[in-house]
């Protein structure tokens, strides 16, 4: 779990106060300031402001007094920061939220880091921990540092909390670089950070199966809610503290959360992503370079905060450069060439000051040309007001299916958004990029990239193979939506790898970035998949020759669509700044040889953007199967009515 930083923003903390939506809303916060068993010099002021500061701003959004469990030492008749108090005050929020609830997690604290264990993936070798107010010292014998909160325990109940139905809101205010610096306003600057050599850790790796007193938990990934994760900086980054205005004159508090809680005190009705833009931009203005925040969650981030009930319209970054503006934004966003977007001065301005149209996208950022109005910031935020039509992907049934999957086709490409944009479907005598079939329990993928279909759909008795591979997604009729989710689940899953893919092809070689590839020791191109067996070797290097930095995404899409991201790794960003390189290498395994693909994101960006997140583009891969002519019974069908309200 990722900790880390803090920024600074003069503004007048007010608060509005806002009715919540969720069903329910409930709250930790830990604050720990004192550390009796370390050195004196190691105890912080900070965290017990942040603590209150908090508190406040959640009262003020309308959160119940008895739903805020606080966790602070320094605090009038406040719970003591201890390691089993904070994990027992979190484990209690299972017994209390149900699904559609929302919780609300805020940890600032030292930070530190202790070896990871032997045969961890970790890149650094090292384990992230927060450090509650009984943090004890490194012990060899069983591999860990005393009363530590690691990343792994801190999953395990972030994932019980989730399974409930219930989302969650995580924010870090921690980190693991111990220096002590002055900031620009001349004030001292405290790290919220304890050097592991403090705290007894000697060697590098841990020879232990595991380090966690928590039983494991597998996320249920069918019901679980949504998590929000807010870091302060990446895994090797510090996070200041300092005083800065509040009620009682200028206070200790950590930079991340005041500016936080300020932006959100300043309006409301923000997205997650548009609460995190706002804080890249309070630290640019400042200027505060020593540190790049990180913000996860994948498409919950455009999601209202707090989970309310408003419209917030997505926003993305524009940056000029020399004549040209750059916008945050691409191919997967909806801005083909043609689309138009509006200008705004901030991320939740009102009114538009200029109109772009996009004359050169690309599958995660686009450059347009000034079409009305005039752009006076350095860095405003676009809006889509416009699409162009983009190439859509065809699709057709290679047999009409009973009239119930019908219906719920037709609902379905009304309905979702991202189909409308890129998908066509046509008559079953028409050719087609993908076609469909219905069989017993099984809903079949034929697609360009299988050359014959099966023998007892083809019309040729020598055009067709009986030995094919199918790509197909297992379904189960319980209810009169079902096949609706099963249709929307399938097709958007094959769109987004089929998509991604070529998207990925027709940008390859114009990327800003240098890439070399090999497998098994030879160079390989991506302008093409790459056809990888069991046991292959990949390896993947990286140079950003631009002037300008660059957020880098990359994935792996397998020959089943599954869609992994392989950098950054969880916990860092992916910027790259110029003449900055990366790597990595690894084993293709069974599950996923065939047709590979590398997908290559090349984002330019600009320091005070947020990091580009697009991890919520992954998605298990779908099953590889032989071809069964199995239709369902049609009076197992005919008691189905399909309807679906949304």
């Amino acid at each position: 779990m990722n900790n880390c930083i803090k920024a600074f923003y003069l503004i007048v903390f007010v608060f509005t106060s806002f009715t919540l939506q969720a069903k329910e809303t409930f709250a930790v916060i830990v604050g720990v300031s004192e550390y009796p068993t370390l050195e004196k010099n190691l105890s912080l002021v900070g965290p017990k402001y942040d603590a209150l500061r908090v508190r406040d701003m959640l009262l003020q959004q309308g959160v119940q007094p008895q739903n805020i469990q606080l966790l602070a030492d320094g605090v009038e008749k406040a719970t003591l920061p201890t390691k089993v108090n904070i994990v027992n005050a979190m484990k209690s929020l299972t017994e209390r939220v149900k699904a559609g609830d929302f919780v609300y997690l805020h940890f600032s604290g030292h930070g530190s880091q202790q070896p990871a264990m032997q045969g961890s993936d970790l890149s650094d070798g090292l384990d992230e921990i927060f450090l509650p107010r009984d943090i004890g010292a490194w012990s060899a014998q069983i591999g860990l540092i005393e009363n530590s909160l690691t990343d792994n325990e801190m999953n395990v109940i972030l994932t019980e909390i989730r399974n409930t139905g219930a989302n969650v809101w995580a924010v870090f205010d921690s980190c693991h670089s111990g220096t002590m610096t002055r900031s620009v306003t001349g004030k001292k600057v405290v790290s919220r950070n304890v050097r592991p050599k403090l705290l007894g850790v000697e060697n590098d790796t841990v020879n232990v199966v595991t380090r966690s007193t928590l039983k494991e938990v597998t996320l249920d990934t069918e019901n679980a809610g949504f998590l929000i994760a807010f870091s302060g900086a990446q895994s090797n980054e510090e996070a200041p503290e300092m005083e800065l205005p509040s009620a009682n004159g200028d206070l200790p508090q950590g930079l991340f959360t005041y500016t936080l809680t300020s932006l959100i005190g300043q309006n409301p009705n923000l997205s997650y992503r548009q609460l995190a833009q706002g804080i890249l931009s309070a630290y640019n203005s400042l200027p505060w370079h020593k540190t790049t925040p990180l913000f996860e969650g994948g498409e919950a981030l455009d999601k209202p905060i707090f989970d309310r009930e408003v419209s917030v319209n997505l926003r993305y970054p524009v940056t000029k450069n020399r004549n040209k503006y750059q916008i945050q934004a691409g191919l997967l966003n909806g801005l083909e060439n043609g689309a138009i977007v509006e200008v705004y001065d901030s991320v939740t301005a009102s009114e538009r000051s200029a109109l772009i149209e996009i004359t050169k996208a690309q599958v995660a950022s686009s450059e347009g040309k000034l079409i009305e109005g005039e752009i006076t910031n350095k860095s405003s935020f676009s809006q889509l007001l416009r699409p162009a039509l983009p190439s859509p992907l065809t699709i057709k049934w290679q047999v009409n299916p009973e009239p119930v999957w019908l219906d719920a086709l037709d609902l379905l490409l009304k309905q979702s958004e991202l189909l409308k944009r890129t998908v066509t479907w046509v008559e079953s005598d028409q050719a087609a990029d993908v076609s469909l079939y219905v069989s017993d329990d099984l809903l079949y993928f034929f697609s360009v990239e299988n050359e014959l279909l099966p023998c007892a759909l083809s019309k040729s008795a020598t055009q067709c193979h009986d030995q094919e591979k199918y790509l197909a997604s297992e379904y189960q009729i319980t209810d009169k939506n079902s096949i609706y989710s099963v249709l929307e689940n399938g097709i958007s899953r094959f769109v987004r790898a089929r998509n991604l893919m070529r998207l990925s092809l027709t940008m390859a070689g114009k990327a800003s970035i240098n890439t070399e590839v090999e497998l098994n020791g030879q160079a390989v191109t991506l302008d093409k998949p790459i056809s990888a067996q069991d046991g292959d070797e990949l390896y993947v290097g990286f140079i950003n020759n631009e002037r300008n930095p660059v957020d880098l995404t990359v994935f792996f899409v397998d020959s089943g669509l599954g869609i992994y991201q392989v950098y950054p790794e969880p916990g860092y960003s992916g910027r790259l700044f110029t003449g900055q390189s990366a790597e990595f290498e690894g084993i293709v395994n069974g599950s996923t040889t065939g047709e590979e693909q590398f997908v290559v994101i090349s984002v330019p960006t600009s320091r005070e953007s947020p990091p580009m997140t697009l991890s919520h583009l992954q998605q298990e891969p779908m099953q590889s199967l032989s071809f069964l002519k199995k239709q369902r019974k049609k009076e197992a069908m005919g008691s189905l009515i399909f309807s679906r309200n949304h």
